[in-house]
Formats: C-alpha cells, sequence, structure tokens
C-alpha cells in the first residue's frame, strides 16, 4: 500500500511539472517571450537594389544594432525619381529604438528632396502616449498621439512576427501598425504564403579588365512569403528567420532585393545616366503605400 501511494505521489509530482513547463511555455506573457527570443537576433546590415518596374531607381541599407536597452534598427532609401515635374534625389531615413521585447521607444523619420523636407521624431510614453515632434518645410509642431496598445513600428513587423514564431504557412494575422511616413496607426493584416528557399548573394569580386563588380559566391536562405495587406493595397515581401527583409514588391511596381553593396552601388550608377522618366505624377508619392481607410489616431 505504502508503494502504491509513493507512485501515485511520483506521479502527481511529473504531472505538475508538466503542467508548469506547459504553462511556462504558451501562458508566459508575450513580451517576455519575444524579450527570450529576441536574444538570438544577431546584429548586421544589408543592402538592397530598389526598381521601378525595370529600371533601377535606387539603393537601400537597413541596419540593426544591439545596444543596451534592445535594439536599434535604422533603414536608409536613396531614389533617382521625378517629383513634382523635377528630376532628383530623394532620401528617406528612418531610424527606431527597441526595447529588448521589440516594443517602439523612439523613431526619427525623414525625406529629403529638392521639392522639400519632411522630419518627424518622437517618443512612447509609459501610458501608450506617442510625443512627436512635426518639422515641415521649417514650419514645427508637437502633437501627441494615444494607443490603446503600444503599435508595432512599421520597419520591425516582420521581425517582431518573427520572434513571436508566427512564420508558419497558413497564418493569418491582425496587428496594430505604426507607419512613421504618414504618422498613422491602422490594423494591418499579414499572411504567411509560402515557404522556400531564396538564393542571394553573399559576396562581390570586383574585375580590374572590365572595370565591373559581379557576384562572387551564394547563400541559400530559408524564406518565408508574407503578404501585409490594408487599405486594399497589399505588400508581399521575403523574409529570412529572423524576420529581415530579403526581397519586397508592391502592387504599385516597386521592389526591392537584397544583394551586396557594391552590385547596388554599380546597378545604381549605370541607371543615373539613363533616368530620363516622362511622368507627370510625384513617383514618390505614387510608390509610396496608401490607405483608403482613415485609421489614424486622434492627437491630443
Amino acid at each position: 500500500m505504502r508503494r502504491t501511494h509513493v507512485s501515485a505521489l511520483v506521479l502527481v509530482i511529473w504531472f505538475a511539472m508538466i503542467g508548469w513547463q506547459v504553462r511556462r511555455e504558451y501562458f508566459q506573457p508575450e513580451l517576455t517571450r519575444l524579450a527570450e527570443a529576441a536574444l538570438s537576433l544577431a546584429p548586421g546590415v544589408n543592402f538592397y537594389t530598389l526598381r521601378l518596374g525595370d529600371r533601377t531607381v535606387g539603393l537601400a541599407t537597413s541596419r540593426l544594432d544591439t545596444v543596451p536597452s534592445g535594439f536599434e534598427l535604422e533603414d536608409v532609401m536613396t531614389l533617382d525619381l521625378p517629383a513634382l515635374g523635377q528630376t532628383g534625389s530623394a532620401v528617406v531615413r528612418t531610424r527606431v529604438s527597441l526595447s529588448h521585447a521589440l516594443v517602439m521607444g523612439y523613431f526619427f523619420f525623414s525625406l529629403d528632396s529638392e521639392v522639400g523636407r519632411f522630419r518627424a521624431e518622437g517618443v512612447l510614453g509609459a501610458d501608450s502616449t506617442l510625443h512627436v515632434t512635426i518639422d515641415a518645410g521649417g514650419s514645427e509642431q508637437e502633437v501627441a498621439y494615444r494607443f490603446a496598445e503600444p503599435p508595432i513600428f512599421s520597419a520591425a513587423l516582420p521581425i517582431r512576427i518573427a520572434m513571436a514564431g508566427e512564420l508558419k504557412v497558413g497564418n493569418t494575422l491582425h496587428l496594430p501598425v505604426f507607419d512613421p511616413s504618414t504618422l498613422s496607426m491602422r490594423v494591418v493584416e499579414i499572411r504567411v504564403l509560402e515557404h522556400h528557399t531564396l538564393i542571394v548573394a553573399d559576396s562581390s569580386s570586383y574585375n580590374a579588365a572590365t572595370t565591373r563588380w559581379s557576384p562572387s559566391r551564394y547563400d541559400s536562405v530559408p524564406a518565408w512569403k508574407i503578404a501585409e495587406v490594408y487599405g486594399g493595397v497589399q505588400v508581399e515581401s521575403w523574409v529570412d528567420e529572423d524576420g529581415r527583409v530579403l526581397s519586397a514588391t508592391s502592387a504599385l511596381g516597386f521592389t526591392m532585393e537584397k544583394t551586396e553593396y557594391e552590385l547596388a552601388r554599380q546597378a545604381r550608377e549605370d541607371a543615373s545616366g539613363q533616368l530620363s522618366l516622362a511622368i507627370d505624377e510625384d513617383v514618390i508619392l505614387s510608390t509610396a503605400v496608401r490607405s483608403n481607410v482613415d485609421q489614424s489616431p486622434v492627437p491630443h
């Protein structure tokens, strides 16, 4: 009888330990799980070639750094496009500080071109109020946006999805996303469409005889195809296991593709002397992702 009681006690303890482990894995707070998953995020910089249709129109960089408070993500995009009847360069910079759990803390956004400039920077308070300073052509103002919950910064969205373990084909998510270019928050539908292996350039070499750069080595990267849908517009991206973008395509014909820096710069230089697009509308604005649903928070 005593042996039976001991066996029963061992089973109770064993089931209790299993139950504790299940609760720990599946019911711990989401931000705690994100912080644990984000420990695997490695700093690094990616380079991209930007195209409009079949024409190279610029290059971009995306840098992820680890800092004591978490992470810093900085994107820089340089476009050679006609805007408002003029041809010139536009530079878009986005920088965001993220906590260890990938929650936005501070952001900076700027658009500089020959036809004007726009800057916005903000800090998210503990009460989920975003305090923003806007500088549009030298005219500065301050506004505040109050959110029911901390939104996901748009540039960090794929990383957040990956670290949450949601890169599973067939998954559909609806997440609150803050877009610094429009200073608005909208609910974005994310669909995980495919899983595949992509071949990307891993290094480049220079040929002195032809004075050209070319890929010298390629890498096979496990990748997931995700679609971000809002306002009737769909943007499709291939991302790696960390959520870093490998390529992206919008319905408006704008694409970006990961490559090596020398190859991206060479493609831009090749195209710079051939930029004579006869387009009546502002290409920068036409290639931006628009939403016909007003989901902006109300300034306070």
